[in-house]
């Protein structure tokens, strides 16, 4: 029986923990999902038969915590997956986990979205042929090395690091051919160099044309519009061309956005499965320009499949109605169910009545439309 708006109350904790018997209170368990703030629990219970476990935390208990963790590796042999999440870092413990780690010889899951591993756990992960889904922090002095990790069978994979220079130190040294989705997720915004040598980085570790979902994220959230940085140009996403069978790409840094049409097209032909186009969603392009109203619809025709788009349009200039006949003329006539959000787009007072035409004709039986620090509609 499972209840998990039921908590267990102080005084149950101090029955169970002080139980008259050596043997496991819990010998048939093979999930749990724990979350808690004091640290107490696990440090009390093995759970021999235990295959997947799920703890995640408000407040670390220090050395609580990593007895608890300890317990669990000595006494819950089979983990398979393990996901460890909470509010708050440390060092040490991260140390007790990437040492522990390696006493599992099954993993096929492993989520800890804010624990560094270090490369001896990264390294024994590599030889877990059933694990397929990885997920954890990248220390910013990742040593470089000539030694290669291979993953045969990972499919999923989430790095989290500082600087997006890490990331790219560890694909030079990694080969993920069943990858479908790859998500990197940084603190700081990359340079023109950094973010070649990443698409370049990942082009040559995802040796298997498998990858379905490529995300970039950077997590600082912006606080203003900014009137200098660095513009992302087509070229800077050549490499990903290679990714014949792309479902979903998403980038966001703290860059400007210079695409155009003939560019966003071209990337287009290249994906022509493409279900998802996120680009700066909540950065922003933070440009004059953008795709034009005709260029999405050679873009929503380029990628039939295309769901769910992010990115600013380009109205200057854009008063004249729509022509009759010009969706069925692209071949545009199905209905679809399309998301967009055209982000920083200024919408001027003269191009309003084009563009509410524009969107009136689109080929969409549901249509979100997001703009900021537009004209009024």
């Amino acid at each position: 029986m499972r209840d998990v708006t039921r908590k267990l109350g102080e005084s149950s904790f101090k029955i169970l923990s002080n139980a008259p018997t050596t043997e496991a209170l819990f010998p048939n368990v093979r999930s749990l999902d724990c979350g808690y703030t004091r640290g107490r629990l696990l440090s009390h219970f093995p759970f021999p038969s235990l295959i997947c476990l799920n703890v995640h935390y408000q407040h670390l208990q220090g050395h609580r915590l990593q007895n608890a963790f300890q317990l669990f590796t000595d006494s819950s042999p089979n983990i398979r997956r393990i996901s460890l999440r909470h509010r708050s870092f440390d060092l040490a413990f991260s140390k007790v986990v990437s040492n522990r780690l390696c006493r599992w010889q099954d993993l096929q899951t492993v989520v800890f979205p804010e624990i560094f591993l270090e490369v001896d756990a990264l390294v024994h992960l590599s030889r877990m042929p059933a694990l397929t889904r990885l997920d954890f922090v990248l220390s910013a002095t990742f040593p470089a090395s000539d030694s290669h990790l291979f993953f045969p069978n990972l499919h999923h994979i989430t790095l989290r690091s500082k600087s997006l220079e890490a990331v790219t130190r560890l694909l030079s040294r990694t080969w993920l051919p069943a990858i479908t989705d790859f998500t990197a997720i940084i603190d700081d915004c990359p340079s023109r160099k950094e973010l070649s040598l990443f698409f370049i980085g990942v082009q040559s570790s995802i040796t298997g044309n498998t990858i379905k979902v490529l995300e970039l994220h950077q997590k600082s959230w912006p606080t203003t519009v900014r009137s200098e940085g660095l513009l992302l140009y087509w070229e800077d996403l050549q490499p990903c061309m290679a990714f014949r069978n792309l479902l979903c790409i998403s980038l966001d840094i703290e860059w400007k956005v210079g695409l155009m049409d003939n560019e966003l097209l071209a990337l287009a032909l290249a994906w022509p499965h493409l279900e998802d186009l996120l680009i700066n969603p909540f950065w922003g392009w933070n440009s004059p320009g953008g795709i034009t109203p005709n260029g999405l619809l050679q873009l929503l025709q380029k990628c039939p499949s295309l769901a769910w788009i992010t990115l600013a349009i380009d109205t200057r200039g854009y008063t004249e109605l729509p022509p009759s006949g010009l969706l069925a003329s692209l071949g545009l006539t199905s209905p679809r169910t399309i998301y967009l959000d055209v982000l920083y787009s200024v919408i001027q007072a003269e191009s309003v009545p084009a563009v509410a035409a524009f969107l009136g004709c689109t080929p969409c039986s549901t249509f979100s439309f997001t703009a900021w620090a537009s004209y009024p509609i």
